[in-house]
């Protein structure tokens, strides 16, 4: 097979199995998108029946650490494996930095939080963002405008995304953190791809970096804020793990969630009064601003979800790749944990290569609280791929669909 590349695809792009919402779609084949209640103060069936297919998919598969921990998982490696975050430079800047002023939260309703939180995130974002200007020519790592998120900007959201997972309903994140400022009345998506507006007059899409819910109650808040990692892992079916916030307005704490194949890493609760909790909640945004890349952010360096770099049959040094680009995706597996089983059909010219790759979901010791290789490799677990590789005419010898057995974990 010749070669023609020898780099990755690139920034992941916008996958074909993400749907935007459509009036064609019926409200019946619809499910319920957010954990909304009644007059009575009670939820919704269907927003009933979504909360308990998360508790499901997360029994006995949620890990518990430190948010410090939480950052050096996140955190990008040196070149000897030493977590950025934890270099002394970084934590020097970090002890002398001005926090954030904790905000004033309220216990109901929930929805007056919103800015104030909006305010929080947004000066937390700032006062990392002046971190990494004074710390990344010591890091050897790329100006401020060339890492993976040159900014975040965090605002209140509380309505329908415009795409959904597998046709069911939209759902309606508290706040969500974008790379580019967005407009008073934007919409928010979940799709892959960098912000996009079809023309001037037209409301523009910006993509959900990162989705914030707010609750009074920390089990309802994990399930909830687990229906927008699931959004996120459809969109993005090559992604290894997805990052989410929450806060807790009775207690006044915040929360990281980090979900993988394994379950979900979550944060030890930190006080948003407290002045250590406060600067663990800078350096997590922090460590997300060191991302320098695609892969740092969780996504395969194969492949941005159209193109597929796929070694040649010829031992080369370095190792010549042929890109393949996307046909139809054969079976998708939509688990929050779990292998996540896709399988796509990719071709070049006439070439086609079915290609069929799962996480290997990574159980962690819950009684282990330190930040080793083993909790490393909880969030960043091991990507199987296999491929069958066939020269045809066209596609139409490929099978429409392709049955697969897997064993969640």
């Amino acid at each position: 097979m010749a070669s023609t590349s020898t780099n990755n695809p690139g920034t992941p792009k916008r996958p074909p199995n993400v749907q935007t919402t459509s009036s064609s779609t019926p409200n019946s084949q619809r499910r319920a998108g957010n954990l909304a209640t009644d007059s009575t103060g009670k939820c919704d069936p269907l927003q009933e029946e979504l909360l308990s297919q998360m508790a499901r998919h997360l029994a006995d598969s949620v890990w518990k650490y430190d948010c410090d921990q939480i950052a050096t998982m996140l955190s990008p490696r040196d070149t000897k494996k030493k977590a950025l975050i934890d270099r002394p430079v970084v934590k020097r800047a970090l002890k002398k930095t001005k926090l954030p002023s904790p905000p004033t939260l309220k216990l109901t309703p929930e929805k007056v939080n919103y800015e104030p939180l909006a305010k929080f995130l947004n000066e937390a974002e700032e006062i990392s963002h002046s971190i990494y200007t004074r710390v990344f020519e010591a890091l050897g790592l790329n100006k401020p405008e060339e890492r993976y998120y040159p900014r975040l900007f965090f605002r209140t959201y509380d309505r329908k995304t415009v795409d959904c997972v597998n046709g069911a309903g939209p759902l309606l994140p508290d706040l969500t953190g974008h790379i580019t400022e967005p407009s008073p009345n934007f919409s928010a998506c979940w799709s892959l791809g960098r912000d996009t507006s079809a023309s001037a007059d037209e409301v523009k899409v910006h993509q959900i970096q990162l989705a914030v819910e707010v609750k009074s109650d920390w089990r309802l808040l994990l399930l909830q804020i687990a229906t927008y990692a699931r959004a996120c892992l459809s969109a993005a079916p090559h992604r290894r793990f997805v990052v989410c916030i929450g806060f807790n307005q009775l207690k006044e704490e915040f929360k990281v969630f980090v979900f993988h194949s394994g379950g979900v890493a979550a944060s030890t609760a930190l006080s948003l009064e407290s002045i250590s909790g406060r600067r663990s909640f800078v350096q997590f945004l922090l460590t997300l601003g060191l991302w320098q890349n695609a892969e740092d952010a969780g996504y395969l360096k194969f492949t941005n979800g159209h193109t597929y770099a796929l070694p040649s049959y010829k031992l080369t040094t370095p190792p010549e790749t042929t890109n393949f680009v996307l046909d139809r995706i054969l079976h998708h597996r939509l688990d929050l944990c779990g292998r996540r089983t896709f399988v796509v059909l990719a071709r070049k010219a006439t070439e086609y290569v079915i290609l069929i790759y799962a996480l290997h979901a990574a159980r962690a010791n819950p009684l282990r609280n330190s930040a080793t290789n083993e909790v490393e490799n909880l969030v960043a677990p091991q990507h199987g791929l296999s491929s069958i590789r066939t020269r045809l005419g066209g596609p139409s010898n490929i099978p429409a669909t392709v049955a697969i057995s897997t064993q969640r974990g």
